[in-house]
């Protein structure tokens, strides 16, 4: 990897992490129009497929189009 590369990883990072320390819960706009709160703490994990970013909590699959970054 370039360094330059990994350096804007690191700070990507850094930023996210950030994020969920600042704050309880993540709006989600899903693909099917519904706007979502999600705690922090109930998200199990986070994947991005093919432009789509999904969402999975114990009870539900959250689909959006927001990257990552966003």
């Amino acid at each position: 990897m370039k360094p330059t590369k990994e350096k804007v990883i690191i700070e990507s990072l850094k930023d996210a992490i950030g994020e969920l320390i600042n704050n309880d819960k993540i709006l989600v706009e899903c693909i099917n129009g519904k706007i979502s709160f999600i705690r922090i703490s109930d998200i199990l994990y986070i994947e991005y497929i093919d432009r789509i970013t999904i969402i999975r909590t114990d009870d539900t699959t959250y689909e959006t189009r927001l990257s990552l970054k966003q």
